[in-house]
């Protein structure tokens, strides 16, 4: 059970967006180990193969696409003289990628046996931020060891820091690290929860921790689609429009009472489509879908929780990023990590490689091929709403927006644009 307040109203779910990788095996080390079943970037995969040039020509290869580009269209060009630049789209290797780069330039220290230990530093969400992704980039640094397997870390929500057979699960799930390295962790809810603030400062007073935001009307929109888009079923445009409203309603109302009030089963007729069967399917449970809505959107809500965190912490043991400088230069934001961290100068701008069909950066792997997200990262989500929703969610968040800003010591002016 995950606990929210918004505007005053405390709100539980059991839902979270978390993400659920491919299980891998790792050692002691807290390397994985590709399975024999998973992709390489030898084979079976989705590649670009691009060869200076602008002529396309589509080839199979194992039964999977790989495309030509040749520069002067001449189809009888030697493409071996040619230097070729190889692109995989397969998110199981990102991470991979980027613990190969760690492991090539981490020495591990003589007559030293690593260690678990609890983190140094905790990435504290916010969903449909980015957060996933900076995790992956970041770990290519060889003074830090992620949390993994999975991702999203739900200790804070379930665990007791203050038992001890709690407190020792706890350390079991974490990396084994050397005196020079720092673990770090995450989940994309802990921001919001609650609870989450007072368990972090039992557990280490001094702990550094990393706030991921976005706009946050761009952020509500991005996980509504994910939600309910993708994840469950397709909605019309007046469909999630009638729910977005009820749930600007209900955090303005700060009551459940006038939504439920006109059905006696406490669901919605939100219409039928062609694309959904004619049946319970079409009627959105109206008490769950408002208490959901209404805890999507207290993710955007960033002031009421930073206020909370600031109760337990100090001001600078919070580096706050936000999402489109990730995006826009992420080589920079890591930096950025490093510096907050006290960590070694080891980010280099030619790790990250700017894919310009997929519009986001990959990694480029020690044999220089470039390894990137699929298309479940960067999706363009199909939502867009009308200009009068978006403007009132712009309305309901500018207050909070301007209360966060005041409490970060920044702005982001392009929000309440």
């Amino acid at each position: 059970m995950f606990t929210y307040i918004t505007n005053g109203v405390t709100i539980e779910t059991n839902t979270y967006e978390g993400m659920i990788l491919p299980k891998r095996n790792k050692n002691t080390n807290n390397e994985v180990n590709v399975k024999d079943n998973e992709p390489k970037l030898t084979e079976d995969l989705q590649v670009d193969t691009v060869i200076d040039g602008t002529q396309s020509e589509n080839v199979n290869n194992k039964g999977d696409k790989i495309k030509k580009e040749i520069k002067d269209g001449s189809d009888n060009m030697n493409v071996d003289k040619v230097k070729q630049t190889r692109t995989v789209f397969n998110e199981r290797l990102v991470y991979k990628t980027a613990l190969d780069i760690h492991n090539h330039f981490y020495k591990t220290p003589k007559n030293q046996t690593c260690e678990k230990r609890f983190p140094k530093c905790i990435l504290l969400g916010v969903f449909k931020c980015g957060t996933r992704e900076l995790m992956d980039f970041i770990s290519v640094h060889p003074n830090i060891q992620i949390k993994t397997h999975p991702y999203e870390y739900e200790y804070f929500f379930k665990g007791n820091i203050e038992d001890e057979k709690s407190r020792d699960q706890f350390l079991k799930d974490m990396p084994c690290i050397y005196d020079d390295q720092i673990s770090f962790m995450k989940h994309a809810g802990y921001y919001s929860d609650v609870n989450v603030p007072k368990k972090i400062q039992k557990m280490d007073k001094n702990v550094k921790m990393i706030l991921m935001v976005r706009e946050p009307v761009q952020r509500f929109i991005s996980q509504v689609w994910f939600r309910y888009g993708k994840r469950r079923r397709q909605l019309t445009l007046a469909q999630v429009t009638k729910m977005i409203d009820n749930a600007i309603k209900l955090v303005a109302t700060s009551s459940v009472e006038e939504f439920t009030s006109n059905t006696s089963t406490g669901s919605i007729n939100v219409g039928t489509t062609s694309n959904m069967k004619t049946e319970p399917a079409n009627m959105i449970d109206l008490r769950r879908t408002n208490r959901d809505m209404q805890s999507i959107m207290s993710y955007s809500v960033y002031d009421e929780a930073f206020e909370r965190y600031m109760e337990y912490f100090d001001r600078d043991q919070i580096l706050v990023i936000e999402s489109e400088d990730f995006k826009q230069n992420p080589a920079a934001v890591l930096r950025s990590i490093e510096s907050f961290l006290g960590l070694p100068k080891h980010i280099k701008d030619d790790t990250y490689v700017f894919n310009e069909d997929k519009k986001h950066y990959c990694l480029k792997s020690l044999d220089g091929t470039n390894v990137c997200y699929d298309d479940t990262r960067g999706r363009k989500y199909k939502l867009d709403l009308q200009e009068s929703t978006k403007q009132k969610l712009k309305d309901f968040f500018r207050p909070h927006n301007e209360r966060f800003f005041s409490l970060i010591g920044k702005r982001y002016d392009h929000w309440n644009g």
